[in-house]
């Protein structure tokens, strides 16, 4: 926890100190911000696999300078040796690379993203990738233009969009557009009718997910970044797919077979969210599995803990890391699975 900490406040300070030397890195004529009409969150499709997003420092300006990691890297100074590192790093690409570094990370960090993967009925065991960056349309141009060298200047135009098939790939394509005010990109089979879905009315957008409360809000704290792992979803999706690991009958064994070993039959989800409680960042992570928690799980029985719980620490502590684990359970269980391989 102290390093997730740790890394948290390091990267809030690094976004911004960018932000905040982004006129001296960037000339004034380049800058084309569009305001966003709605939220970003409204053009991710719904119940995907896997999304990660982080709101930026726009909308928790107020919470983040209230923190003592605020105090501790930026007011003390310490943030412009970070600047310098990145700054150095950067010139090494040359003007035209130092000037994409500055303009992401100061996209990306100042005003957020989100990303999300999902596995469409049509697409078969092929996933697609869904980013969004927030209020992002000021870097169409510059993304387009390095898309297009990579690619070798293939770029097509669709409907609204522009998309290239990606190389040595069954079939995989990349596509970019704007919308709203924000950039907006998804790779995977077909793009042009994922993107025409998101440009759709009537579009089931992620905020409309069984789950979005539990992934983007909490009572304790104000979120900043979430991260959402639907491993059931996984689970069912491939359970099935036979692996060529022979079993003990001669049959191979199946993706579901080898999840019960390893003790994941019965893992739901797993979630992780930051962000700010007055002075403190905040973080919380969650494991969902119904049931006996068995084989790599085992290690995480234990009574919930808060910080009633925490034993009086002495004044003028600098950090305090306090945890449970069932560690004999934990053991037990990878003996057990060691064993099941040894016979199989």
């Amino acid at each position: 926890m102290k390093r997730l900490a740790i890394l948290v406040a390091v990267i809030m300070s690094l976004g911004t100190v960018i932000g905040s030397l982004r006129a001296v890195h960037r000339p004034a004529q380049d800058v084309v911000v569009v305001s966003a009409s709605i939220p970003l969150e409204n053009l991710l499709p719904a119940d995907p696999v896997l999304y990660m997003n982080w709101d930026g420092f726009q909308l928790h300006d107020v919470a983040w300078k209230q923190t003592v990691a605020h105090e501790a890297l930026v007011e003390s100074g310490f943030s412009p040796a970070l600047m310098k590192s990145i700054t150095a790093l950067s010139k090494m690409a040359g003007p035209q690379g130092e000037m994409i570094v500055n303009r992401i990370l100061t996209q990306g960090l100042q005003r957020g993203f989100s990303t999300c993967v999902k596995f469409h009925e049509t697409d078969g065991p092929f996933p697609t990738a869904y980013v969004g960056l927030r209020e992002g349309a000021d870097l169409f141009n510059l993304i387009s233009g390095l898309v297009s060298n990579a690619f070798g200047g293939e770029v097509q135009q669709g409907d609204g969009y522009s998309w290239v098939d990606i190389p040595d790939t069954p079939g995989l394509q990349l596509g970019w557009w704007m919308q709203d005010g924000h950039f907006m990109l998804t790779a995977g089979p077909e793009v042009g009718a994922k993107i025409s879905a998101v440009t759709a009315d009537g579009f089931a957008h992620i905020k409309q997910s069984t789950h979005w409360n539990l992934m983007s809000n909490s009572d304790e704290f104000a979120v900043c970044s979430s991260i959402w792992f639907d491993f059931q979803q996984v689970r069912e999706l491939f359970s099935g797919v036979p692996l060529p690991i022979p079993s003990p009958t001669g049959e191979p064994l199946t993706a579901g077979e080898i999840l019960n070993r390893l003790g994941l039959g019965n893992l739901e989800y797993v979630t992780f969210k930051s962000g700010f409680q007055g002075e403190a960042l905040w973080s919380e992570f969650e494991v969902r599995a119904p049931g006996e928690l068995q084989g790599l799980l085992a290690g995480l029985k234990g009574e919930p803990m808060t910080l009633a719980d925490v034993p009086p620490i002495p004044a003028k502590t600098g950090y305090f890391y306090l945890g449970q684990s069932d560690w004999l359970a934990a053991f037990q269980a990878l003996q057990g699975i060691y064993d099941s391989a040894v016979e199989v």
